[in-house]
């Protein structure tokens, strides 16, 4: 939509909160002055339609947009991200672009529980973190993935949910079963 036809009083934004509630509607001059004071972070989800998925603000809003003095452009090509996972042994694999990944995913290649993150990330999650219905994993813009709590992401615990899951995606001599290998950097179908 054109900055032309954008109302900033139309009472149409929502944010998600960081336990995850969704808080809204705002108008846009609500959320640009609460933009302005720092008070909403880049990488606070929002949206300005219910029937669109919560997406950061600077992904929302690329350079050289403004955050909350448009409404965001629709449509345009999904960001083209870089892909890390980690591997069965522990190992960082990556990156790899998204139409690689896309392609691993479209022939079923990646496990549900495979803890991956985009180069930019600081963070592991599963391609559904990223991707939530409806949104088409590697193809459509990624959303960023709540950061885990501390007892989530196993502070205390040398290795946390990543050493469980890779504890728990081998077999007893640590291959993989089922899925794909990750060790060498390449899918295949184990």
């Amino acid at each position: 939509m054109e900055a032309a036809s954008y109302n900033l009083e139309e009472e149409c934004w929502e944010y998600l909160d960081p336990k995850g509630v969704k808080r809204g509607l705002f108008s846009g001059s609500r959320m640009l002055e609460w933009h302005r004071n720092q008070m909403l972070p880049d990488d606070l989800g929002v949206r300005h339609s219910t029937a669109l998925p919560f997406v950061p603000i600077r992904e929302l809003f690329p350079a050289p947009l403004q955050p909350f003095k448009s409404r965001p452009r629709p449509g345009g090509a999904p960001a083209q991200s870089q892909w890390q996972y980690c591997d069965t042994k522990g190992q960082l694999q990556g990156p790899f672009s998204s139409a690689q990944m896309a392609q691993w995913y479209e022939h079923r290649m990646l496990p549900k529980t495979l803890q991956l993150r985009r180069t930019t990330d600081t963070h592991f999650a599963t391609v559904a973190d990223y991707f939530p219905h409806p949104l088409v994993p590697f193809k459509s813009n990624a959303m960023t993935p709540a950061m885990p709590s501390a007892k989530e992401a196993g502070v205390g615990n040398l290795g946390g949910p990543l050493q469980q899951h890779l504890g728990g995606f081998g077999g007893a001599s640590g291959s993989p079963v089922g899925g794909i290998s990750l060790g060498s950097g390449m899918a295949a179908i184990a």
